[in-house]
């Protein structure tokens, strides 16, 4: 609200620039280096987080009891990946306003629609 939305939809980070103009007297100042830290660390945090999962849920999948020799072959293919699926800034705004509305509607509505429909029927022919 303090930005306006005309402006605050130009900006790909809209904190960030928010934060880069806070200013608290003349002694408070560049407070973006604290939000940019506070991103790293939860950035950090959850990519932790979900490669740990993805790595024992693979782990489970192969019924392998040792998930630690899974690390270095995932994370490879990880990096690489990442690179692949999104080469640029430009590719990933394009890919969020063209694709990611309809797998997110699809997904997020036609999908658990689809499934309660399913357990409907397998209910009422069970009875």
């Amino acid at each position: 609200m303090v930005m306006g939305p005309d402006q605050s939809s130009r900006q790909v980070y809209a904190t960030y620039a928010l934060a880069k103009k806070i200013s608290v007297g003349n002694f408070l100042q560049r407070i973006e280096v604290t939000v940019a830290f506070l991103w790293f660390i939860s950035i950090y945090f959850k990519l932790t987080l979900y490669f740990h999962v993805a790595i024992k849920g693979i782990a489970s999948l192969f019924q392998t009891p040792n998930y630690k020799s899974f690390t270095t072959p995932i994370g490879f293919i990880v990096t690489v990946l990442s690179l692949v699926v999104y080469p640029n800034v430009a590719y990933t705004h394009q890919w969020d306003i063209l694709t990611w509305v309809p797998l997110t509607f699809c997904f997020g509505f036609v999908y658990p629609l689809l499934l309660i429909g399913l357990s409907y029927m397998r209910s009422k022919k069970d009875k």
